[in-house]
């Protein structure tokens, strides 16, 4: 197939559109709370519900009322997964089970999209993070109490402070990304997160990328960084990193992990897990020199 106007890609995308309709696509991707009329958009920081979806004479529909966008489900994925439209198509075929034989040819320049912009901190916000990881590395207290209430070592929470990777902010725990700030807390026992300020572009530890590390070790979410330092796998040549969820690849990976020698993956075992590591493997494997996934429970049993 040439291009996307042709009508065997057409009816194969419909087909898929009937297998794989909107509402069971954000729940594939763990968002299935999102699929209310409002809801808080995924896609970026939403403090108000600002999300839609709704079934119309077209099909399925969404809409960032905020302004991240709006369309069909091939669109949804090439907004949240900030990918190229053609990226989107081939996975929307992927997920519904029918990745045929679709090879498009690609757009002309003029109309590509633009890269988005990695977020940069303002300098309130990198003040707001220094005094957060200042707090925390500054009281053994907080570290003890963290340390065994989380069953980590109050050494590594003492390293992650001095680094500026870690912090208290208001009472909540900090991971500090080199773009943004990310808290973690409870309510009634349930686990909550959400960047303070600032967006997940970043992996979590990312700013110690140094010329000595020769691979990277890359976990899905925080606290599997902090068990994997715990155990003494962060050392003068390897760097434990984080993805901040199991969907969101960021957008300056090129400048933490190109050139390395090994990259490893240790993210969650479930599909969807073992989806993103197949799709970001392939995205990193011509910048590195090799590329590997471990059963992250297999591993540490």
């Amino acid at each position: 197939m040439s291009n996307y106007d042709t009508n065997d890609l057409r009816a194969q995308i419909d087909a898929a559109k009937a297998k794989l309709p909107l509402p069971t696509l954000l729940a594939e991707l763990g968002l299935a709370e999102h699929s209310r009329t409002s809801a808080r958009c995924p896609i970026h920081e939403d403090r108000s519900p600002s999300f839609s979806v709704w079934q119309g004479d077209k099909g399925w529909r969404w809409k960032c009322h905020a302004g991240c966008g709006e369309g069909d489900e091939i669109d949804f994925l090439e907004t949240y997964r900030r990918s190229t439209k053609t990226a989107a198509v081939r996975l929307f075929l992927e997920m519904a089970g029918d990745s045929g034989s679709f090879t498009p040819s690609p757009r002309p320049p003029s109309a590509s999209k633009a890269a988005p912009a990695i977020y940069a901190m303002t300098d309130a916000e990198l003040k707001r993070a220094a005094k957060a990881a200042e707090k925390l590395g500054t009281s053994p207290s907080l570290c003890a109490g963290i340390a065994t209430k989380r069953g980590w070592k109050w050494q590594t929470i003492q390293q992650l402070a001095s680094e500026c990777s870690l912090g208290v902010d208001g009472g909540k725990l900090a991971f500090i990304y080199p773009t943004g700030i990310k808290l973690r807390w409870q309510v009634n026992g349930e686990r909550r997160f959400a960047f303070a300020c600032g967006k997940p572009h970043a992996l979590w530890r990312g700013h110690l990328r140094e010329c000595r590390t020769t691979r990277a070790i890359i976990t899905e979410g925080e606290t599997d960084a902090i068990r994997l330092i715990d155990l003494g796998y962060d050392d003068a040549t390897t760097r434990v990193f984080s993805v901040p969820s199991a969907s969101t690849w960021p957008l300056g990976w090129k400048t933490t992990l190109a050139g390395l020698d090994e990259v490893v993956f240790a993210l969650d075992a479930d599909e969807a897990g073992q989806r993103h590591v197949a799709e970001w493997a392939a995205l990193i494997r011509p910048h590195v020199s090799k590329v590997r996934a471990i059963n992250w429970q297999e591993a540490t049993k």
